[in-house]
Parts: structure tokens; sequence; C-alpha cells
């Protein structure tokens, strides 16, 4: 996004926090997101969710970074090791804009980190690479990730007599 990586810092977060509220909730509405099991297949890079009353959906996915509970550090999806080099565009973007704004937090390799702030990490992830959505899928450290588009799987019409 051109225009993304011409605001200022404050700007850009400010908006980026905004929009993946929307885009949030407004997934959660479309393919009921919020409550969906989800499954990651790093191999295909991709995103599966599967929510009583919606059919299944998918999306392709980029790896932001990883927020290590224990030491409170956060580890950039673009030099992270368990990252496939094909699933570090996103983070990459923002490394590029950390650069374009002289924001160590976005150039340096592990950071210290909130919870909070790594959600402003991917927020602002997101909307610089131009992807649909985000979420964090828990595991030994958080996994911050962005997704693309939600392509639903058909549904199957029932036939009549």
């Amino acid at each position: 996004m051109t225009g993304a990586m011409e605001e200022s810092p404050d700007v850009m977060l400010a908006r980026a926090r905004s929009e993946l509220g929307h885009v949030t909730q407004a997934h959660s509405r479309l393919f009921g997101l919020d409550r969906a099991d989800r499954s990651t297949d790093l191999q295909a890079g991709r995103i599966h969710f599967s929510a009583e009353g919606f059919p299944p959906a998918s999306a392709a996915i980029q790896i932001v970074g990883s927020l290590n509970p224990g030491d409170g550090t956060w580890l950039w999806g673009w030099d992270h090791p368990s990252v496939p080099v094909r699933l570090r565009a996103a983070a990459e973007t923002c490394r590029r804009h950390g650069e374009t704004w002289a924001l160590t937090d976005c150039q340096s390799r592990k950071v210290a980190c909130t919870p909070a702030r790594a959600w402003d990490h991917t927020a602002i992830a997101r909307r610089v690479h131009g992807q649909d959505g985000a979420f964090c899928a828990a595991a030994d450290a958080d996994v911050y990730l962005t997704y693309g588009t939600v392509t639903v799987a058909p549904v199957a019409l029932e036939s009549g007599p």
C-alpha cells in the first residue's frame, strides 16, 4: 500500500489498529472467524477456518513474528529460523517500512515486546502488505499471522425429490 508507507508512524499505527478492528468484526460476521476452529498448514502457506453454521473457509498466510511470553521478546518473521522464506513477505514489508521511518522495533531481529505491541506490529504488517486480516496462534510462542483473501468452500445444494 503506497499511501500507507507515506504516512507518519503515529497515523499509520492508528489507522492500522482501526482497520484491523473493523476487518476482524466483519470477518466474524461473514465467516464466523471469531469462533472458528483454526488449523495452519505452513507447507501450503494457508490457514483453514471451520465454524458451525458457516462453510469452511481458508486464506493464504504470512507470518509476521512470534512473541515469547516467557521472556517478553518478539522475533520477526523476516529472520525467524522456523518461518519458510515464502511466508516472510509481510514481515519484510514491515521491516522496509521501519527503515523508511527509522523504527528500530521493525529493523531489529529480536526486541522486547508486550502482547499489545505484538498486535501493533501485526496490524502494521497487515496494512502495509495489503493483507485482509490477522490473528494470533497460540503455541510455545504466540505466532502472529496475517492472511489474504478468505475463500469459502462451495456449499453443496440439496437436490429435490
